[in-house]
């Protein structure tokens, strides 16, 4: 539907409501005063109150005499929270045809204002872009440097990626300082050359596994690849560190099956000679392995099986307490990235049990072949939830994408379905996960998750998370703002009413 005055559009998904539904649009003649407002765009969309099985698109066109000196580019689409406008997550401009677009899962009151860079704490942070099955994975550090790891199948980074990069403030004049392609597969650098194509010139390094696997969609990848600064995909050796900013460090950790630390382990599955990597900053460790193996030696204990070799393993031994090349603490890591989309032919019980993840992700969704049946809920259950009698650690809060599709019996339905997942980090007490709700079919499981949550470092020294908790009253207060949680305060999914508190209604930036 588009507003009286032609200015704004709201498009609504078949299925994104259940019963007839009146919506109103009404332009707000004295907005919440704000210097970063554009004039003219705030808008209470009604009724309010009203959550949406899919993400609502609202369109808010802008009028150029209305700027007053603001950059057009750094336009974006704002709710109204209280007394403050907070960003819509996902939000974009087409400067050309001066619309800013945005989803939300509610309708409240909306407005453009321009986003500003101001000085504040040095965050890292880590985007999972939902590009459906497939994967695209950005992490951003503290200094500014970005690395875009994989970029989902062909037509997802034009279609997904590069919308996301934009709505996040990463323009094509910027650039990019690094891409690495996990594997030579499609489903995760079909896009990378689309990336390149919309004007984001790599300026430092390209990165693939060094695999002669070849397809249409790798030899686009190379030729694009050698159009940039960065020139043509190289190699990277075991142990080869990115500087990301203030200390924060990415560090490859297996390549083609050769491991940090000086291990090897005989591969031939393409999906096995995965690139795996760490980020760490501070107390905070993610670990992203694209679709590498993890053999089925658990079977009996949570049902996985596959022909794919037993990498992880290996991988998780070495840099573990006592390894080859010990990078995390016994403590384990923050954040998994969850192997080959939640197959069953990754995320074994020992790789679960060392690396004890507060969060686990999976980039999953529309697009898959009817017999993949992604996420497994052997995967899930068995070892993300810790439902499986081998797995000895709590369980992670176990987040998708949306959910896969085409289902089927081996199907899981255990994790959230979230949109785009947000995680960010300033490496010293505490990690943030949020959500943007956008997804192409599914539930919209934000509310369910008790998104945006906080969660403790694992390696964050005590006192400082205690200290955190006493001054606040988190642990004792009901939730008017966001809580840190102990590691073992994860929960597995659709828990009671109430169980884990009301979840504080807000945005990422």
């Amino acid at each position: 539907m588009t507003a009286a005055d032609g200015k704004v559009t709201v498009q609504v998904p078949a299925s994104a409501l259940t019963t007839p539904t009146a919506i109103t649009v009404a332009p707000v003649v004295s907005p919440q005063p704000d210097p970063k407002l554009i004039p003219g765009t705030a808008y209470d969309f009604g009724p309010a109150g009203v959550s949406f099985a899919q993400p609502v698109t609202l369109r808010i066109r802008y009028d150029a005499t209305a700027l007053s000196g603001a950059n057009p580019a750094q336009l974006r689409v704002h709710k109204l929270v209280g007394t403050t406008w907070t960003l819509l997550g996902g939000s974009s401009v087409d400067v050309a045809t001066r619309t800013v677009t945005g989803q939300t899962s509610g309708f409240s009151i909306y407005a453009v204002l321009e986003v500003v860079s101001t000085p504040g704490p040095q965050n890292l942070e880590v985007h999972q872009i939902n590009v459906g099955w497939g994967s695209a994975v950005l992490v951003r550090g503290p200094d500014g440097s970005t690395v875009l790891l994989e970029a989902g199948n062909t037509g997802k980074g034009t279609a997904h990626v590069v919308p996301y990069l934009q709505g996040i403030g990463i323009q094509p004049s910027q650039g990019l300082d690094y891409t690495i392609a996990g594997h030579q597969h499609c489903d995760h650098v079909g896009g990378l050359d689309e990336v390149i194509q919309a004007g984001y010139n790599v300026k430092r390094k390209n990165f693939f596994n060094g695999s002669v696997n070849s397809n249409s969609c790798t030899d686009q990848w190379q030729a694009a690849s050698a159009t940039t600064t960065a020139g043509i995909h190289a190699v990277p050796a075991p142990g080869t560190v990115i500087a990301l900013g203030n200390g924060a460090s990415l560090t490859f950790l297996a390549v083609n099956g050769s491991l940090i630390g000086g291990g090897h382990v005989a591969v031939s599955d393409e999906n096995d000679r995965s690139i795996a990597i760490l980020v760490k900053y501070g107390g905070f460790d993610f670990l992203w392995a694209s679709d590498l193996g993890g053999g089925d030696a658990d079977n009996a204990c949570t049902g996985r099986s596959t022909s794919q070799a037993d990498i992880e393993t290996a991988l998780i031994t070495a840099i573990s307490p006592g390894g080859s090349a010990p990078l995390i603490s016994s403590g384990g890591i923050d954040v998994l990235y969850v192997n080959h989309h939640g197959s069953e032919s990754s995320t074994n019980h020992t790789y679960m049990n060392l690396a004890r993840p507060a969060v686990a992700i999976i980039g999953v969704g529309e697009g898959q072949s009817s017999n993949f049946q992604l996420p497994r809920r052997s995967v899930v259950e068995k070892v993300l939830l810790a439902q499986g009698a081998c797995v000895t650690v709590p369980p992670a809060l176990a987040l998708q994408t949306e959910e896969g599709a085409p289902t089927g019996a081996e199907t899981s339905f255990a994790a959230y379905s979230v949109g785009d997942i947000r995680i960010v980090t300033d490496g010293q007490a505490s990690f943030t996960v949020g959500g943007t709700g956008r997804v192409s079919q599914g539930p919209v499981e934000l509310v369910g998750a008790g998104l945006p949550r906080q969660f403790g470092l694992d390696d964050a020294l005590a006192p400082t998370v205690a200290a955190l908790a006493q001054a606040t009253g988190w642990r004792t207060q009901p939730f008017n703002r966001l809580r840190v949680l102990s590691r073992d305060e994860r929960r597995p999914k659709r828990l009671p009413d109430g169980a884990i508190g009301t979840p504080l209604r807000a945005t990422l930036p």
